[in-house]
């Protein structure tokens, strides 16, 4: 997993030609959830209203597709087949003309009780600008509201981890993964009302195992669902993972 958000290097522009743009729906700064495929996507989860159409994941998985690159990441075409049996959930946000400016694919891991954003990226030209924070305060209040798990998971590159301890999430120190020379930490935000005991040092110890433990199924999971991609699916990822495909 990478978070692309600012960038040494600008990845191609993406085309701003019409279609790439859609009908102004909802609010424009909101987070709401699309689908690919609407066969498997899950019920309208949103902030501000919106559409959920295929358009707006299809632009989404663009953004993907001019942020990360291969070898280090999924191909777009791998993360296109993910995302058509719903193994991810897609969030966009849009400005005022209804293009999508940032996205992010969230992993649902039950047996840990956590969302994981495993791909969170902003589209080139606006980044820099708070679109990043605002995005990611908008899926906060979107999974608080769900209820659904009291804790949201990501990796950080070491360099990234200032810009997520100033939106409040928590490092432990939690290595998950390496890459070259990089090193990714496994960072958490909690959806709970703070309090007392989960200041003091035993709760911290307590999520220190839990992130361990989430850093051990979400490698189980990733590989399953890499070898599907690769080949194209075979049908049985959900069963294979047990997870529940979404409806």
């Amino acid at each position: 997993m990478l978070v692309n958000i600012n960038g040494s290097t600008p990845p191609p522009a993406l085309s701003s030609s019409s279609s790439l743009l859609i009908g102004k729906v909802g609010k424009p700064f909101t987070v709401v959830e699309v689908s690919l495929h609407p066969h498997h996507s899950h019920p309208p989860s949103r902030i501000g209203g919106g559409d959920g159409d295929d358009r707006d994941a299809r632009e989404a998985l663009e953004l993907y597709r001019v942020s990360f690159s291969s070898p280090a990441e999924p191909t777009h075409t791998q993360i296109e087949r993910l995302m058509h049996v719903g193994f991810y959930r897609t969030l966009v946000m849009r400005n005022e003309d209804g293009l999508v400016i940032a996205c992010a694919l969230v992993l649902e891991l039950p047996s840990s009780g956590v969302y994981h954003v495993d791909y969170f990226c902003v589209r080139p030209g606006v980044r820099g600008g708070g679109i990043g924070t605002k995005f990611f305060n908008g899926m906060v209040e979107l999974f608080r509201n769900e209820g659904k798990y009291h804790y949201i998971t990501l990796e950080s590159e070491t360099n990234m981890v200032p810009y997520y301890r100033k939106l409040n999430c928590t490092d432990l120190h939690v290595q998950s993964d390496s890459f070259g020379d990089d090193t990714y930490y496994l960072l958490f935000y909690s959806l709970r009302p703070s309090t007392q005991e989960e200041n003091s040092r035993s709760h911290a110890r307590r999520i220190e195992e839990s992130l361990d433990q989430v850093v051990v199924d979400l490698k189980g999971v990733l590989h399953l669902a890499a070898v599907y991609a690769a080949l194209d699916g075979g049908g049985g990822l959900f069963d294979d993972l047990g997870l529940n495909r979404t409806s």
